[in-house]
This record gives structure tokens, sequence and C-alpha cells, in this order.
């Protein structure tokens, strides 16, 4: 297994590109010159499928020498285990709970601004590809951008990211204003199931192809993902099992190979030296770890846990930073690196999420970030309610309800030891139980935290004295 890579960056450099972020490069609100911004999120992309991540298999050679000059967080994650609450997070600066978008198909609130929105109010013109449906115009996903192109066909037939690519790149060629900062966001489907992978590229991870033994749309799967049947699990084999995770991994492989070929697009056209370029995923994907299949079944790490990469403007060496972050956070990250206040709503309110950007400055506050609640949500009621936070090393899972017939479940685990989250501390540590309880309960109810008092989110001295915060 891979071990992990080290920074290479010393910190006073990383403290001036910082800086060179919010000050050289950003724009007043009218239309200056400003940082180009490329957002690629990978939907359903696990953090440790990832070779950068630690991953056994060669999954993402690719995607190295991005790597070697960006800023990866190993411990960052969704806001839910499932794509819509988790890009709402993203768009809007907002917790799920709070955006409101919570059921499969529901829209995007009008009344708050999104990334978009914001950027294209302020002179950056925006443009974004999605390869899946509920991302796009029928759940106002698409507000914001000058050009938007959304996949209009069955859910699980999505567009090839290949074929994404190409349509990106005629855009940038025929449509690209030079004289304006562009914001470009691409969301590729080929990680989620089916798990797309053309002929050609099926043996490009183990140097054959995939075992065909597992099938996405087979009588188990359909069983296990659209009926509920928890008892179909059963005839899951150790065969088919393998297949499934031998055809995700190659499409991880396919993917990353693509994204390579989209940064060197991204070069060509100049809009990756001085640009603010970010790749992370929405959510991740359940092999079994926990008796489930998919995703939004549970908010265990092979759902919620992502990979995520920062390269800032100017940035041409790598550094890894493992203070625990939330997709929340990436909303007013590109606003302050743009220059734009970080505002969550288009008339009240205050994001939930924190700019990185400190993480990175001249006055870095990693444990500021460390004693902070993660919180995750999901409320897809025919697969799970339940809601999690993570603070230090500890995760807390509180479920209402979920597809295996769990009620009012309490889960506690210690991620430092127990990675895996196979050891549930919850009677055996009821104090920190207790603690975790309390803060992601305050966390969902504090609507108006600012990063200055959310860097404790609002926690008393009870709370942070169990958690190892004081003494």
């Amino acid at each position: 297994m891979r071990s992990r890579a080290t920074s290479k960056t010393p910190r006073g450099i990383l403290a001036v590109l910082a800086v060179a972020v919010v000050l050289g490069w950003s724009c007043n609100g009218g239309g200056g010159p400003g940082p180009d911004v490329v957002l690629i999120v990978v939907d359903t992309l696990r953090a440790d499928r990832l070779g950068q991540y630690g991953y056994a298999l060669d999954t993402s050679p690719a995607l190295e020498a991005f790597a070697a000059e960006s800023t990866r967080f190993d411990a960052a994650y969704s806001t839910s285990s499932w794509t819509q609450p988790s890009v709402a997070s993203l768009f809007t600066g907002l917790l799920p709970l709070r955006h409101g978008v919570v059921k499969q198909s529901a829209k995007l609130p009008a009344e708050l601004e999104t990334l978009a929105e914001a950027l294209a109010a302020a002179g950056w013109q925006t443009a974004g590809w999605s390869g899946n449906l509920f991302i796009g115009e029928q759940t106002g996903f698409d507000r914001g951008f000058e050009h938007f192109e959304g996949h209009q066909g069955k859910v699980l037939v999505y567009p090839d990211i290949a074929d994404m690519l190409t349509r990106l790149e005629s855009w940038l060629e025929s449509n690209r204003d030079p004289g304006r900062p562009g914001f470009l966001y691409f969301q590729p489907m080929n990680c989620h199931g089916p798990y797309r992978i053309p002929a050609e590229h099926r043996a490009g991870l183990l140097g054959s192809e995939p075992d065909d033994v597992f099938d996405y749309n087979d009588e188990i799967m359909t069983a296990i993902l659209k009926d509920g049947d928890v008892a179909a699990r059963s005839r899951v084999t150790p065969g088919y099992l393998e297949s499934a995770n031998e055809q995700y991994d190659t499409a991880v492989r396919y993917s990353t190979d693509v994204l390579e070929r989209l940064l060197d697009v991204l070069r060509r056209e100049g809009l990756y030296d001085d640009a603010l370029v970010i790749v992370t995923s929405d959510h991740g994907e359940e092999f079994f770890e926990h008796g489930g299949f998919g995703h939004a079944y549970s908010l265990f790490e092979e759902v919620v846990r992502i990979p995520l990469w920062i390269k800032l403007p100017g940035q041409s060496e790598g550094a890894a930073i493992d203070s625990p972050v939330s997709l929340v956070d990436l909303h007013s990250t590109i606003l302050e690196a743009a220059g734009l206040a970080a505002r969550g709503e288009k008339s009240q309110g205050q994001a939930d999420g924190l700019s990185l950007l400190p993480l990175l400055g001249p006055d870095p506050r990693p444990a500021a970030f460390r004693a902070r609640p993660i919180v995750m949500d999901t409320r897809w009621k025919r697969r799970a309610v339940a809601s999690a936070v993570r603070l230090g090393s500890y995760k807390w899972i509180e479920i209402a309800s979920d597809y295996s017939g769990r009620t009012d479940a309490r889960l506690l685990f210690d991620l430092g030891k127990d990675p895996a989250e196979q050891f549930n501390l919850a009677s055996s540590e009821p104090e920190k139980a207790r603690a975790l309880s309390a803060a992601l309960s305050r966390t969902l109810e504090n609507d108006s935290a600012t990063p200055e008092t959310e860097t404790a989110a609002g926690l008393d001295t009870d709370v942070l004295r169990a958690l190892g915060y004081i003494d």
C-alpha cells in the first residue's frame, strides 16, 4: 500500500500564495480581474479508493502531477451521503437542514443565492457541465450559469466523462471570453453505478477486464437498491462483491485518466497556472463494509469521506492537511479567493462553512478547525434518516430510521483507532457520547454562527473537556 505524501511546500510559501489569492487576484464585484475558478466534482468518488489517499491499486496515476502541485485534505467530508443535499451545500454554503434540499428531486430554493449566481453577478463568465440528472435545470442547480449542459435522459444512462470533456473543450474554443475571469463546473458520473467504462478502457486498471459477475441492474441489485429487500443482501457472494469492487475501481481509473486530459485542456487554454482549481466529490459508495451497497443508506466513512485537492493560483508544490473539513467550506473558500463576501442567502443568513484559506495563510489556525464539528445529514426516508458529527478523532451517528430496520440507534467511533468504524463505543464511553450528541444538536440548531464563534460551535466547556480539548 502506498504511503501518504507529506507536505513539500514550506508553510511560508503557502502563506504567500494564500495572501496572493485574497489580495492579488481578488475582484471588487465590478467585473475587475479575478482568478479563474475550476470546480470538478467527481460523482460518487471515495477518497480511500485513490492511490494518493493510500489505496493499494493504481487507480489514479493520472492525478499524480496535479496532486504534486496542490494541497490535499486528508479528512474532508461531504455534508450528506447522496448528491442533491451535498451539492446544494457546495452551491449555497449551507448545511442540508438549512438549505432544505433533503428529498429526492427537491428543487434548490429560489431565495438562496448560488455560488454561480454570486460569481456571475461579480463579472465571472460561468459555465457548467453535469452528468447527474438531479443537478440541472429541473432542480434549479443551473441558476447563475450563463452556459449549462445537464443530463436529460434516464438517471443511470448518464453521459460519458470523455464526451462531457469534448463538449467543455468545444465551448472553451468557441465561447470563452478571455477578458473575464471564468467559473467552470464539471460533474461527471462514471464512478456512479452502473460504473460505466468504455470497452477499450476496461482493462486499464487490472490488465484484464473486471469480472462481470456483478451487474448493477440485475435482480439482486434491483431488490437491494429499489425494492428495499434487505434479505436480498444474503445473495451477495464473495465473488459478486469482488466483481463489484473491480468494476468500481476500474471506473475510478478511467475517470481519473480523463481528468488528466481535462487538466491538460485547462493548461492549454491558460486556465490552470493562475486559477483556483478544486477537485473533490459529492459522496462515496458502500461495498458491504457495513452490510449495504450504494449510497444514501448510511453516514459511514465510505459514503461521507471524500477526496479534496485545492490548487491555489500560482501554486506549484504539494502539501497535505489533516484537519477535518467539510464540502460546505468550499463555498466560502471560493468566494473569499474571488474577493467576494461569503453570502449564504440572498437576503439574510450566514454561511455554515468556513473559508479554508486560513489553513494556508500567514497565521494558520489548524487547531481551530480541528475543534469544530463536521456535520453530516441524510433525510431520504426510504433509505435512511440520520445525522452525524465528527469532532476531533471521534464520530457520532444518530439513526432515526434506516433501510436495515434500525431505529433510534446511536453509534460512537474513535476514528483514530478504528477508521473502519467497527467498534461502537456509545456504551463504554458515555461521557464522550453525550458530548458528541450535544455538539451535533447545537450545530444543527445554530443558524447564525460566525467563523469566529463557530470554531467552538457554541460548545460549552463540559463538551470540550469531555472531548479532550481543554483540561
